[in-house]
C-alpha cells in the first residue's frame, strides 16, 4: 500500500519522505506554535513599549497560564482514574497484566494530553521480549500518510538534532531508518515490523481530513484578549 502511494506520488524518488514531510509544514508549525504558547511565549510579550513625556515607558505584559489548567482539567477529568476493564475473568486479568507491565495508564494519559494540546497523538505498539509496550511519538515528529482514498498507508517519524535530520519510515511490514549525518542522506537500518503502523489519534475537528484541532485554538483568543485588557488596565 505504501509502495503504491510512493510510486503514484513520487515516482522513483528514493528520498520521497523528504518531500512528504514538507507537505505537513502548516500542521507541524501549529504544533510548535502551541508548544511555545504552553511554554509561556504569549502574544502579549510582543506588546511594544511607548514614549511618555520624552521618556520610555515599559508597558505591562501580563501572562496568564490558565490554558495549562484548563487542558489538564480536561485530561484529568477523563483519565484521572485508571480505566475499568470489562469482560470475562481471564480476559480482564490478561488486559490488567498488559496494562501493568506496559504502564498503559500513563500511556493513555499522555495520548489524551497530546491530542487535546496539539490535535493529534501517535502511539507505536511493539513487543519488548514478552512484554507489550508503547512508544508515544511527539506530535511535532509524527507524519501519518493517507492516500487519495483516505487510506492510512504509512507513517514517518522525523526530527532534527544538532542540524542532523532523522527519519523513521513505518510501513505495514517493515521499518526503515534514515539520516543525513555526514552530509548525505543514507539508510542506517531496516527491521521487520510486527505490529503495523503507529496508531493515529485525532479529535477529527480540523480543516484537514483525518487530522485534529487543538483545544488551544478555542482558548487562546480569549486568553490573549484578557492578557491585553489586564495589561492596559495596569498601565493606566
Amino acid at each position: 500500500m505504501l509502495q503504491d502511494y510512493i510510486s503514484n506520488v513520487y515516482g522513483n524518488n528514493i528520498h520521497w519522505f523528504e518531500e512528504e514531510v514538507k507537505e505537513h509544514t502548516h500542521r507541524i508549525s501549529k504544533v510548535f506554535d502551541n508548544k511555545n504558547y504552553l511554554n509561556g511565549k504569549h502574544k502579549i510579550l510582543l506588546r511594544e513599549d511607548m514614549q511618555y513625556k520624552g521618556q520610555e515607558y515599559i508597558t505591562k505584559k501580563l501572562v496568564l497560564n490558565q490554558a495549562k489548567t484548563i487542558l489538564n482539567f480536561h485530561t484529568t477529568y477523563l483519565l484521572g482514574k485508571p480505566i475499568s476493564l470489562v469482560g470475562s475473568e481471564n480476559k480482564v486479568k490478561e488486559y490488567q497484566r498488559i496494562y501493568r507491565h506496559g504502564n498503559y495508564n500513563n500511556i493513555d494519559y499522555k495520548i489524551l494530553d497530546n491530542a487535546l494540546k496539539y490535535g493529534d497523538a501517535f502511539e507505536y505498539v511493539y513487543l519488548d521480549g514478552n512484554v507489550i509496550k508503547s512508544k508515544i511519538i511527539n506530535s511535532e515528529d509524527g507524519y501519518p500518510i493517507y492516500d487519495d482514498k483516505m487510506n492510512y498507508v504509512g507513517f514517518i517519524e522525523h526530527y532534527i538534532i544538532n542540524n542532523i535530520s532523522y527519519y523513521t519510515i513505518y510501513s505495514i511490514d517493515r521499518v526503515e531508518e534514515w539520516t543525513n549525518e555526514g552530509g548525505e542522506l543514507i539508510k542506517i537500518g531496516e527491521y521487520i515490523n510486527s505490529s503495523g503502523l503507529p496508531i493515529h489519534y485525532s479529535n477529527g475537528e480540523s480543516e484537514y481530513i483525518n487530522f485534529g484541532r487543538s483545544v488551544l485554538e478555542d482558548i487562546r483568543p480569549i486568553l490573549d484578549e484578557m492578557e491585553d485588557i489586564l495589561s492596559k488596565m495596569s498601565d493606566s
